[in-house]
């Protein structure tokens, strides 16, 4: 059923049985959130050029139940989710773009575009030892040994995904560096020559991954494989985008908690305003999130033991530790505990196991008599005759 007033969730509601507060349970409409892609290149190549890497990224960042992704070209980085550039296309301006919105926070991936681009790299990560030159021409490289367990690579922690022996790649820039640059990057993953194919460096709040290789098909297969889409909306995980459906709350969570929030309306209607937030939820309902600009429905409801008020077996209770009152007028608890119950059956087994013995005996004693009487009878006939 629709929820009353303007509350824009669904209620499914039962029935059955005595109690009705836990009978109601709250159901958040879909709610993609706009996120918004900036890559550099040109804008007519997304929908042309097959060879572009714009023209696989655009048809890779397709709308999900949570998330509404736009592709947008050009350094235009305020406001944007991510951003995704060629090192060949970063000019002075844009270097310095960059490099202020990756520090204020941002996550960026730019690929190495030819083996001369190191300069860019060390201007724009501070490690002034890079440098970089082409692979080998006519020999393909593999991905072998990644980082699956990183969180920009966490679509990969499922084992299903970790196969990547079916990607080729054409060419790579080799990167290296001294070991002793204090700005020297972590190797998220290799090829299976050794050479590194993913690089992260943390700037300043954000970080920067590095892609010696791009996905566009005079590079690689990749962006043609079925790993594309998970990296993709991974690393929008990373920047704080999961495309995974909102999970419901429950009561006793934390709401409006987020930097953009500014009030909060609870499901009577009280207006809970950003110096008082985040507030803890207090009662299951649709909690209504005033954002800087959009509103979103959080649907909370009763964690699903509260529903639960069939007797507790008392032995568990008192395997609990807790005290019994007395019953019919005995004192102690109403109940033994197994242990002592097996401790009594024992006693009074052991008990009735002695009783038997004693009725035995007592029936070979018997036995004994009756059969030295029956001995001594046909002796004592024979005197009298």
């Amino acid at each position: 059923a629709a929820a009353p007033g303007d509350a824009s969730g669904d209620v499914l509601t039962l029935g059955g049985d005595s109690g009705d507060f836990d009978n109601r349970g709250y159901v958040a409409p879909p709610q993609p959130q706009k996120v918004r892609v900036v890559a550099s290149g040109d804008r007519d190549a997304a929908e042309r050029e097959s060879a572009s890497p714009l023209f696989s990224l655009k048809r890779a960042l397709q709308p999900t139940s949570a998330l509404l992704p736009t592709l947008e070209t050009g350094f235009e980085l305020a406001g944007a989710s991510l951003a995704l550039v060629q090192s060949e296309s970063m000019d002075a301006p844009a270097l310095i773009s960059l490099r202020k919105w990756v520090e204020s926070g941002g996550l960026a991936v730019a690929v190495v575009s030819k083996g001369q681009d190191a300069k860019v790299l060390a201007n724009l990560t501070g490690a002034e030892s890079l440098t970089s030159t082409e692979s080998e021409e006519g020999a393909y490289a593999m991905l072998g040994d990644v980082k699956t367990d990183h969180p920009l690579l966490s679509p990969f922690a499922d084992v299903r995904l970790r196969d990547f022996t079916k990607i080729r790649f054409w060419h790579h820039r080799q990167l290296t560096w001294k070991e002793n640059d204090v700005r020297k990057p972590e190797v998220l993953a290799r090829f299976d020559q050794g050479d590194p194919a993913l690089l992260l460096w943390q700037m300043g709040k954000g970080r920067l991954l590095v892609m010696t290789s791009g996905w566009h098909p005079s590079d690689s297969q990749l962006a043609l494989s079925t790993k594309f889409v998970p990296l993709l909306f991974g690393w929008l995980q990373a920047a704080g985008f999961s495309h995974e459906a909102a999970q419901s709350l429950i009561v006793g969570d934390e709401i409006g908690g987020g930097p953009d929030v500014i009030s909060v309306r609870k499901p009577d209607g009280t207006q809970i305003k950003k110096t008082d937030l985040p507030l803890r939820a207090r009662s299951p309902g649709f909690y209504q999130i005033q954002l800087q600009q959009e509103t979103r429905i959080v649907a909370v409801n009763l964690a699903h033991e509260e529903g639960r008020t069939h007797p507790m077996d008392i032995q568990k209770l008192a395997e609990a530790g807790v005290k019994l009152a007395a019953q019919d007028g005995k004192s102690g608890n109403s109940e033994m505990l197994p242990s002592d119950q097996a401790r009594v059956d024992a006693r009074e087994n052991e008990a009735r196991q002695k009783a038997w013995v004693w009725v035995l005996m007592a029936l070979l004693g018997v036995l004994a008599g009756e059969t030295w009487l029956a001995g001594r009878k046909p002796r004592a006939q024979n005197v009298t005759a």
